[in-house]
């Protein structure tokens, strides 16, 4: 049996709700590739028309390995319908608030399986009609705990275990493929009372050091609330 020896044995179709518009601030696109995962692709694709990589929203994360198809918004006015050897970018029209994943309702697969011995013809079959009469289970890996960070490990895993200060390093520090590289030692967080010294502030993510710290600097009883 062989799984995924090209990347139409494994086709995905995005499923979303959309609230498509005749004009709006975000532009809608139909976004198909293949032997790309979805965030290198955006940046490439920001970095192609000189536009920040926060201009481009999309619900979820499709596999590189395959042949895939779903829906970006690109907060600019410009169309960027774009044909490639191994990706598209098709305008479909606009929204008015940027793609995400509370928008979708799912996937649509369609799975080649190649090199199937009669043995094995017959155990699909069979489960086949199992999956008909009793449905089947949703399987997931760790993607469903968050990303997963190669010097830390998975946020999630660290709030199952209760290990809280641990989980909030990871959240605070951690560095995921659309952003730069972590600098610096995360280290200097402090995982035994979860208080930022001042070499930490510069291994926080940009945003949190933009946009959230002097939020709750001006705030102190909204900070002391978050650090009961």
């Amino acid at each position: 049996m062989k799984l995924k020896v090209i990347p139409e044995d494994f086709v995905v179709r995005e499923l979303a709700r959309l609230p498509i518009k005749e004009k709006g601030p975000y532009r809608l696109y139909l976004f198909e590739k293949k032997g790309w995962n979805t965030i290198d692709l955006l940046i490439r694709l920001a970095k192609a028309h000189r536009l920040p990589y926060r201009f481009f929203a999309y619900g979820g994360l499709k596999d590189r390995h395959a042949h895939t198809f779903q829906y970006v918004t690109v907060k600019h006015p410009a169309d960027l319908t774009t044909e490639a050897e191994n990706f598209s970018l098709q305008s479909i029209g606009y929204m008015d608030r940027p793609m995400g994943p509370d928008l979708l309702e799912g996937n649509e697969f369609a799975i080649t399986i190649r090199a199937l011995g009669a043995a094995e013809v017959c155990r699909i079959s069979r489960r086949v009609d199992e999956v008909r009469g009793f449905g089947y289970p949703n399987y997931y890996d760790n993607q469903r705990f968050g990303s997963m960070d190669r010097q830390m490990g998975l946020m999630a895993e660290r709030l199952l275990k209760k290990h809280y200060n641990g989980s909030l390093q990871i959240y605070l520090t951690g560095i995921y493929p659309e952003e730069k590289k972590r600098p610096g030692n995360a280290s200097s967080f402090s995982a035994n009372t979860g208080v930022i010294g001042r070499p930490a502030w510069h291994v926080l993510k940009p945003l949190w050091r933009a946009e959230y710290f002097p939020c709750l600097s001006k705030n102190p009883k909204l900070t002391s609330r978050l650090c009961r």
